[in-house]
């Protein structure tokens, strides 16, 4: 269904108390409180805080009790209300409270040859009016408003309709460091345009219009990928995999571009320098006991941790992390198994900071309806 009340984002900037659009992204790690049927979903440097009837809040981390309390001041029905508004900053306290835990189970670990997090993060998609002349009677011509919008929306979001082998694989845009898929914004680009041109008067069905302006999109940004793609995003360049081994270290590191189809990015820079150095004097054969000597020189708390979890074995955690920044199946599993508390759940929280929350997936191995194998409470 487009538009509604779950598709309108309310965020209050820093120092005003005017609303303004933004968009919303798929939930992702989240805290819910059945009760009061608030969700609370981590954006980085922002709380999205999901109310059931309301729209979605965005609120600073550093300043979300200020931010929710002027939402208070919105006119009913989108106005929070104090128990509300109580509720949720009970359920953000909780979710600092897990991730400084998680922190400091992490604090041993450092990356490899991957600097610390910069806290520049891959722009989110924020809705920005088209423009349009709608005063003139022709635009609201269904066909040509759907294209006119189109046209905005692929010059403002450098958009791409990837097809591999014959399979959509959906709309993308581009967010500075890489495409994101970005089908589901779609829908709150095109109500915010509705709404701001109040098209409801002018009785331009939503329906009708949303049709004709994904046929107008996909019919401009259709892009075949025809290559296997081995490159990925850090925060500093982009890292061609394909040229570090071939040992074109020109082609190797270049500048983020919407031109190079980019989709996976690692929120931390890389160390050029260190690679290409270590490329130029050993080619793609690091003798072990160089690895070992850089592992202490650059991450002297991790090589202590990976020593300590793994004895002799400890280069394989290192092997691991670097297939894992391989954009490439290798079509090998690893499995991970030991005593308790020998390190297991904090080697793979290292290896999710490291990618980032948008690089992995989780799921509970259910081996009694695989194996037949009864589970004990």
């Amino acid at each position: 269904m487009l538009g509604g009340v779950g598709s309108e984002v309310v965020r209050v900037s820093s120092g005003s108390k005017t609303p303004h659009m933004s968009s919303p992204n798929p939930p992702s790690e989240t805290s819910r409180n059945s009760v009061k049927n608030i969700e609370v979903v981590d954006r980085g440097s922002d709380w999205e805080v999901h109310v059931a009837g309301k729209p979605v809040f965005l609120v600073s981390k550093k300043t979300y009790k200020e931010d929710l309390r002027m939402y208070m001041e919105l006119p009913p029905p989108n106005g929070l209300t104090q128990d509300e508004v109580d509720e949720i900053i009970k359920v953000i306290e909780g979710k600092v409270s897990e991730s400084t835990t998680a922190q400091e189970a992490v604090a041993t670990t450092q990356t490899a040859v991957v600097e610390q997090p910069q806290q520049t993060q891959p722009k989110q998609f924020g809705v920005v009016i088209a423009e349009i002349d709608f005063e003139n009677v022709e635009s609201r011509n269904i066909p040509k408003l759907a294209s006119e919008l189109a046209y905005n929306f692929i010059t403002q979001y450098n958009v791409k309709w990837f097809i591999v082998k014959d399979i959509d694989t959906g709309i993308h845009c581009w967010d500075g460091k890489r495409y994101r898929e970005c089908e589901t914004f779609i829908y709150e680009y095109l109500e915010t345009n509705y709404s701001f041109y109040k098209m409801d008067s002018y009785k331009i069905r939503r329906g009708a219009l949303l049709k004709e302006f994904i046929i107008a999109v996909k019919g401009s940004t259709r892009y075949e990928l025809t290559y296997d793609h081995l490159a990925i995003s850090f925060e500093n360049c982009i890292l061609d995999w394909k040229a570090l081994l071939n040992q074109d270290l020109q082609e190797a590191f270049r500048g983020h571009n919407p031109e190079l189809m980019i989709f996976h990015h690692i929120p931390h820079n890389i160390n050029k320098d260190l690679v290409h150095s270590l490329i130029t004097e050993f080619g793609n054969g690091l003798p072990i006991e160089k690895f070992e000597e850089l592992a202490k020189q650059y991450t002297p708390k991790t090589y202590e941790a990976f020593r300590t979890w793994a004895v002799d074995k400890w280069i394989l955690l290192y092997e691991i992390i670097g297939a894992v920044l391989y954009p490439k199946h290798i079509k090998k599993a690893f499995l991970l198994y030991g005593s308790t508390d020998s390190g297991k759940s904090t080697y793979l929280r290292f290896v999710e900071k490291l990618i980032g929350k948008d690089n992995y997936s989780s799921a509970k191995l259910h081996f009694n309806s695989i194996l037949d194998i009864p589970v004990r409470s």
